[in-house]
């Protein structure tokens, strides 16, 4: 396996976490070190945000991860964060008018010629609202197996264009 997903989101036909979704979101269900993440981004100055609407835990190995690009229920609330943690990756923005390239092609063209790339440092928070949240769908492509002298096999991502890469 090369991909776990843990959410309290019903997702068809998948037993939901523990701590529950929406409104019935039990904050004190959640594992602590993903609570105490959930709490430092809900104390950031600048955001408004009320109470926690959504956990969802996507966990990788060996570098692969593929999230299709999509807009989020409107039942997650009014604000997505993302948050990395042990490797970078690059989150891509599409418009939502706009067909979506597929496959090899995507990966070396992105999903749309309109494509906003975000690269997410290791260890770090994306976070989107307003527009971006509801009018955009975002997504992250697959990457590209390459062969890098003196590393072997590894899986890369780009953001902007090829001359930008991002081991994973």
């Amino acid at each position: 396996i090369i991909l776990s997903r843990c959410t309290g989101r019903p997702e068809g036909g998948v037993k939901p976490a523990p701590w529950g979704y929406g409104s019935q979101l039990d904050t004190s269900k959640l594992p602590d070190s993903i609570r105490k993440a959930a709490e430092r981004i809900q104390n950031l100055d600048g955001y408004k945000l009320g109470h926690l609407r959504d956990v969802s835990i996507n966990k990788r190995t060996q570098g692969f991860f593929f999230t299709s690009p999509h807009v989020d229920p409107l039942t997650d609330g009014p604000h997505v964060f993302v948050l990395g943690l042990q490797s970078a990756t690059v989150l891509t923005f599409s418009p939502q008018e706009v067909p979506l390239r597929q496959g090899e092609e995507a990966e070396r063209h992105s999903f749309t010629d309109h494509d906003l790339d975000v690269l997410v440092k290791k260890r770090s928070l994306v976070g989107f609202t307003k527009e971006a949240r509801y009018f955009w769908k975002h997504g992250i492509r697959g990457g590209m197996e390459v062969d890098l002298p003196g590393e072997g096999n590894c899986r890369l991502d780009f953001w902007g264009s090829l001359a930008n890469v991002v081991k994973r």
